[in-house]
């Protein structure tokens, strides 16, 4: 029963929380199919020393999203509290 309520409580209390919610999940993918397109095009390119730096650029964007989604999932564990 509680696992209901907290589900309830994080799917959105209003239909405008509800699409603000799905809307978000639809640009997740759009970015996602966006970045493997990236990767897609500088996988052709010749110069090694552009493909490095874009490498380092992965590896710093990678280290940022999972900082945010740890500190995302404790405010989310936070509010199932609530």
């Amino acid at each position: 029963m509680w696992v209901l309520d907290t589900a309830q409580k994080l799917s959105g209390s209003t239909p405008h929380d509800q699409q603000l919610i799905q809307i978000s999940n639809s640009f997740g993918g759009l970015l996602l199919f966006a970045i493997g397109f990236l990767l897609f095009m500088v996988a052709f390119v010749k110069d090694t020393e552009f493909q490095s730096f874009f490498a380092k650029g992965c590896v710093l964007l990678h280290a940022s999203m999972a900082v945010w989604r740890v500190y995302f999932e404790r405010r989310l564990e936070d509010l199932a509290w609530d």
